[in-house]
């Protein structure tokens, strides 16, 4: 009788831990996010005129593109912590002859000028020896086949755009 009942409490706490009860101290919850993060930044971007290329590249590939609405894309971001409660934006770009003429949603561009932020010119200069070479450098270099050790011209720097380069 006592092994029974031991069984028995064992396959109820067995199934119970399988049901997914969660409010049970201890049981970690995976944070969910699905769709395109939708943010203030991302729409401030936007503005009338843009082509569906570039409202692509800034906003990434709709969620929804609905081929009875070719003119309309929808863009749908959901996120829900573990445990937590769930967060929903919606967006929705509306355009014209291929051209962006409205946006509609929770988020709305801001109308302020965006600074645009692009690749910033860094130049390192080295210094000192150069890197070891690697396992295949030195087999190409024992074969004949790697380049040559023999003095010569030094190879000029390649110019940075828009720098004028000295001589």
């Amino acid at each position: 009788m006592q092994k029974l009942l031991i069984s028995l409490i064992a396959a109820t706490g067995v199934m119970l831990a399988g049901c997914g009860i969660t409010s049970w101290p201890g049981v970690y919850k995976i944070d969910v996010q699905q769709g395109q993060p939708i943010t203030q930044t991302l729409v401030d971007r936007l503005h009338p005129g843009m082509t569906r290329q570039q409202v692509s590249f800034v906003m990434g590939t709709p969620l929804l593109a609905d081929p009875f609405h070719a003119n309309r894309w929808d863009y749908v971001y959901t996120y829900q912590p573990g445990g937590g409660k769930r967060e929903e934006r919606r967006i929705t770009v509306l355009f014209e002859a291929d051209k962006l003429v409205r946006v509609e949603g929770d988020l709305q561009p801001s109308g302020k000028p965006q600074a645009r932020t692009g690749p910033k010119e860094t130049s390192v200069e080295v210094t000192g020896e150069p890197p070891p070479k690697s396992l295949l450098e030195k087999v190409k270099g024992a074969i004949g086949l790697g380049e040559s050790d023999a003095p010569g011209e030094p190879e000029r720097p390649i110019p940075s755009p828009g720098r004028p380069q000295s001589r």
